[in-house]
């Protein structure tokens, strides 16, 4: 009896020592990669991941990529062309009411485009100021909550387009994962309903306190060729940052462009229209020269 209750004790902790074991590999495994110790063979951190670990990771931020990161069935984006002088502006968290009024305001003065990464119940909530962005030439994109579960998030990410596409009159082409945790169901999810997951190359922290010479200062540091720069709406510190982060990024000769202008979207091919084909009907024989022509009896 003594023994049977010692296993029932021990094969329970074992199982608790063998999951610290793979999470922890999993750590230094990905340590390894960004801190380019020796060893580290894969071209990226996200090369180090298998499909199933990559849940593991909060991107805040990743590192620059050059190439949208794939894999089995995982597809995102964290940088456009590096061979293009080009900044993508993007806001996460909005509308927010008196803070996306500003915004719009602060992007038409120094005339840039961005895009806006939407919370669907927000969205529906404020659909005055998404129209009013969309209306001014802004792109709009579709923001996703953390999932409880795999059914949960595709039914969100459907209902949360739905909405966007309702307000607009346009369906969204990009989506941004919470805080940028994400698995490999929540872009096949993303990727069935026709929208490209796409990260940050650079964060410009603008958490809640955090000064806005510090939110620019970040933000104008981790800026490169083809970078996305994750900022956030409903921030009064990063509306101060703004103007201050645009002038540089246009003194460095950066073009501010939105995402659909960094990954243009491809052309539909014109559908050809082809006639269908009747079967021709028989064409009657004349009637010979001299022949009567019956009469009905």
């Amino acid at each position: 009896m003594r023994n049977l209750t010692t296993r029932r004790f021990i094969f329970p902790l074992l199982l608790v020592l063998l999951a610290v074991l793979t999470a922890s590999l999993t750590y230094w495994k990905v340590r390894s990669v960004l801190d380019g110790s020796p060893g580290a063979t894969a071209t990226g951190w996200q090369g180090a991941l298998a499909d199933e670990d990559r849940h593991l990771v909060t991107i805040i931020p990743s590192p620059p990529q050059s190439e949208a990161v794939s894999g089995a069935s995982f597809s995102g984006v964290y940088r456009g062309n590096p061979d293009r002088k080009q900044v993508a502006l993007t806001f996460n968290g909005g509308p927010v009411p008196g803070a996306t009024e500003q915004l719009l305001a602060i992007l038409q003065q120094y005339n840039v485009k961005a895009t806006f990464f939407e919370d669907g119940a927000q969205a529906t909530a404020h659909a005055d100021l998404v129209r009013a962005a969309s209306t001014a030439g802004q792109c709009i994109a579709l923001q996703t909550a953390s999932p409880s579960s795999p059914v949960s998030f595709a039914q969100a990410l459907s209902a949360g387009a739905i909405t966007l596409r309702t307000i607009t009159g346009q369906p969204p082409h990009f989506t941004r994962p919470a805080d940028g945790v994400f698995n490999r169901k929540m872009t096949d999810a993303a990727q069935a309903l026709g929208l490209r997951t796409v990260f940050w190359t650079a964060d410009g922290g603008d958490a809640p306190q955090v000064p806005a010479d510090t939110i620019a200062t970040k933000a104008l540091t981790g800026v490169e060729n083809g970078a996305i720069l994750l900022l956030h709406d409903g921030q009064p510190q990063t509306l101060a940052a703004l103007p201050v982060i645009i002038t540089q990024l246009q003194t460095r000769g950066f073009a501010l462009v939105t995402l659909e202008q960094m990954f243009p979207l491809p052309a539909s091919k014109p559908v050809k229209r082809v006639a269908p084909r009747h079967p021709k009907a028989p064409t009657p024989a004349p009637a010979a020269v001299g022949t009567p022509v019956p009469s009905d009896q």
